[in-house]
């Protein structure tokens, strides 16, 4: 890597950052507005972008640890079909599954149409209170 290329990233990654910001300052006022989301409807949508952050680190954490797994499998002389691959694969599908369902579990407590649909009202919400 030589300095152009260094001196490129650094530059790109601060217009990036200051991209960003210009964004949130102009669109924060903008959405806030009652008749746009309003204060209630801003919060329920920032802790949905916060969980899904959560998610994405934790299928990270994930998709490492089965490619780690699967490659020394391999390394040891597995096949693609063998039953030591399967079974690595399968169990990163399950575990996956199971991170989407609590994921979209928790997802829906913060749905007022989600919460109708079980019979309560969205007055009681635990969004809204």
């Amino acid at each position: 890597m030589n300095l152009n290329q260094l001196a490129s990233g650094v530059l790109s990654g601060y217009f990036s950052k200051a991209l960003q910001l210009v964004a949130s300052l102009v669109l924060v006022p903008f959405l806030l507005d009652p008749e746009v989301l309003g204060v209630e409807d801003y919060g329920r949508a920032f802790a949905i972008v916060g969980m899904t952050g959560i998610f994405s680190v934790a299928i990270v954490g994930i998709h490492f640890a089965a490619e780690r797994s699967i490659a020394q499998a391999v390394g040891r002389g597995a096949t693609a079909g063998s039953i030591g691959v399967n079974m690595l694969l399968g169990s990163t599908t399950k575990v996956l599954s199971l991170i989407s369902f609590v994921w979209v579990g928790a997802l829906l407590l913060f749905d007022e149409t989600a919460l109708g649909w079980i019979g309560i009202p969205p007055s009681h919400s635990i969004a809204t209170h």
